[in-house]
């Protein structure tokens, strides 16, 4: 799963009781909020991240082009796009995703590590490695995120040739 990939400290238990009774709620608190306005992006991003928790994947794409059309945040939206993508397997979709991503954020950290991450799950290790390298210029060398590229980086160099 794409979620054990990510640094500790941003990674939640999925599949938990409490966990998937506290996303039917949000879910319905955004439905409810979207009743009023349709075209609320933040609550249709917030919707798409709930159903991905849930994994309606359909419907998570549905939130996300409603919100793109609605005017939300162009990285937030392909971040999750990617995201998406990621938790179906659909490697070649998550790279094209967080490469829209890491373009339209002019290279923001978070995006470059996601895009490695596909990269790398999609078995392009070199490239991985290089985007890997490309993050950690970027991020805070102490934090739990750079940590967590390193060792990526190190698994990578001890499988490739």
């Amino acid at each position: 799963s794409v979620a054990q990939a990510l640094p500790k400290v941003e990674r939640k238990k999925r599949g938990e009781k409490t966990d998937i009774v506290f996303l039917e709620r949000a879910k319905e608190s955004l439905a409810r909020a979207l009743e009023l306005d349709g075209k609320y992006h933040r609550a249709l991003v917030n919707l798409a991240a709930v159903q991905t928790g849930l994994r309606d994947f359909d419907g998570a794409k549905i939130s996300l082009a409603k919100a793109a059309e609605a005017g939300a945040d162009k990285v937030l939206v392909a971040m999750l796009q990617g995201i998406v993508a990621a938790e179906q397997g659909k490697w070649p979709d998550a790279v094209a995703a967080f490469h829209d991503a890491v373009k339209v954020s002019g290279e923001h950290p978070r995006a470059l590590y996601c895009l490695a991450l596909a990269l790398q799950n999609k078995g392009d290790k070199e490239k991985a490695k290089e985007t890997y390298a490309a993050f950690l210029a970027k991020e805070n060398k102490g934090s739990a995120w750079a940590t967590a590229a390193l060792a990526q980086v190190s698994m990578l160099s001890s499988t490739t040739p």
